[in-house]
């Protein structure tokens, strides 16, 4: 989380004044499961240890209202092209600093990092570039810009050395396309089997060819004292946004999305995250008769933050602000559809 004040509460002004309106409530009250998670995160203010646990819920819940209403009044394919726009000016103001201000762009280690504290979270914003890159309509732009942008936010991804977001990227990146652009959706599932194949059994060589570790580094020791910190406070939590596992203090996250959860809301609130997340599951497969192609750009997406919640975090851990955007948005699409 980012000290307060800061403009990310914005987001709870322009979505709760300017966006207000009843179909708006009237959506949000079809995801009773999100919306008591919310209201547990706001509860745990009372437990926490963490100064900042309200201040990240009321940024947690701006977000989520402002999904809500992205779902409600655009496409996917406009949101997708909105949520480029802005990450596209945040990796070309990271590009700036990089170059115009290498003290600090860079790590101490050399990495690429921009304004970011660690080169991991430009990684991060650096994948999600390139993945709505690919996902653009067609013909939205000049195809030299679009694969210009698209080379330099590789750039980027593969300076910061950050493993997760590339091999997030790689797998959904690999299933979208195919899922696209080959002919039946059979030949796609084959296709996806034979790469899938190939990247379990010469996955070292490749990692070594874009000089990247398997190495989980030191995330195995993390999960461990995670995990009992969580016994400390396993039905409720410690607060959203606390984790401080010893001897990890000052640690960010748990650097796994579902331990992370169970170590800010425990088991109740990993529950409720978890059943609206099946509850959006089950209505999109059913809505799109399980056919991927019909909800190809959201699942995709989900996709990689499914990926990148298996040593990283995504949404709903705080300070995550566009990618709860979008997760609340596509996931609201999944379960109602896109508006006419």
């Amino acid at each position: 989380m980012t000290p307060f004040p800061t403009l990310s509460l914005g987001w709870v002004t322009v979505a709760g004044l300017l966006f207000l309106s009843w179909p708006d409530v009237a959506l949000a009250l079809r995801r009773p499961f999100l919306w008591a998670f919310i209201g547990l995160a706001f509860v745990s203010a009372l437990w926490s240890k963490e100064p900042r646990t309200l201040e990240a819920s009321l940024v947690f819940t701006g977000d989520c209202w402002l999904g809500l209403v992205l779902a409600r009044r655009y496409r996917t394919s406009q949101i997708v092209w909105l949520a480029w726009s802005a990450v596209t000016g945040v990796l070309l103001a990271h590009t700036a600093v990089i170059f115009l201000d290498p003290s600090t762009g860079f790590s101490e280690g050399g990495q690429w990092r921009g304004f970011q504290p660690h080169e991991n979270a430009l990684g991060r914003t650096a994948g999600l570039g390139l993945l709505l890159t690919a996902m653009l309509p067609a013909g939205s732009m000049k195809a030299w810009i679009r694969v210009g942008l698209g080379l330099l936010f590789a750039v980027l991804l593969l300076e910061s050395t950050a493993l997760t977001p590339f091999l997030a990227l790689g797998i959904c990146l690999a299933g979208y396309l195919m899922v696209r652009f080959c002919t039946t959706h059979r030949r796609a599932l084959a296709t996806l089997i034979c790469v899938g194949g190939l990247l379990i059994l010469y996955w070292e060589p490749i990692l070594d060819a874009v000089d990247r570790s398997p190495v989980l580094s030191g995330r195995v020791k993390i999960w461990d004292a995670s995990l009992r910190y969580v016994c400390g406070r396993i039905w409720f939590g410690h607060g959203y946004g606390a984790c401080e596992p010893a001897p990890f203090v000052g640690l960010v996250h748990s650097h796994n999305g579902i331990l992370n959860l169970m170590t800010q809301l425990g088991l109740v609130g990993s529950f409720l995250f978890l059943l609206d997340f099946a509850t959006v599951v089950i209505e999109g497969g059913r809505r799109s008769g399980w056919n991927p192609a019909r909800v190809l750009v959201p699942a995709t997406y989900l996709l990689f933050l499914a990926c990148l919640n298996l040593v990283e975090v995504a949404p709903p851990h705080a300070g995550h602000f566009a990618e709860v955007i979008l997760y609340v948005a596509f996931t609201q699409q999944l379960l109602m559809g896109e508006p006419s």
